[in-house]
């Protein structure tokens, strides 16, 4: 998911990277920005937002995944926020769409847009982000001779 006033496209070089590593990567543009439709700029929701990554993600599965097939969210700024609250539904949680999921098997967060936000909705995730800050990743994946 990417951040407020970015698209899909801003992640291509990690698509590119992690696909030259073996990994599947692909990504939608959120309502209002990229290809999407809706107000240019205006965020309708983050309901619609949780709705349209779910959405996605269930007709990828459809489509090209299998019972091996592991799936992974990844966030950044805004696009960190929502995916917090599709992880939070996800690992058995009830995100803020009321909706639960346990289709992620993990996400990644690249400096979640918390700031401005409510503190009920924070206190919502909290437990999931103590979760992850005692998790550790185990693999290394080679970003053009970086580790």
């Amino acid at each position: 998911m990417h951040g407020y006033g970015e698209s899909a496209y801003v992640n291509a070089f990690l698509g590119t990277m992690f696909a030259n590593n073996g990994y599947e990567f692909c990504g939608i543009d959120q309502q209002g920005f990229g290809h999407s439709g809706g107000i240019r700029g205006r965020i309708e929701g983050v309901e619609a937002s949780i709705s349209d990554i779910n959405n996605f993600s269930q007709k990828y599965m459809e489509k090209y995944g299998d019972s091996d097939t592991k799936l992974f969210l990844m966030g950044n700024s805004l696009g960190g926020l929502i995916s917090s609250f599709v992880a939070a539904g996800a690992l058995g949680g009830e995100s803020i769409a009321g909706d639960t999921d346990n289709r992620y098997n993990g996400v990644c967060l690249s400096v979640p847009y918390f700031g401005l936000y409510d503190e009920q909705i924070l206190n919502k995730v909290r437990p999931m982000l103590e979760m992850w800050y005692k998790v550790s990743p185990n693999k290394s994946i080679n970003f053009g001779g970086r580790s």
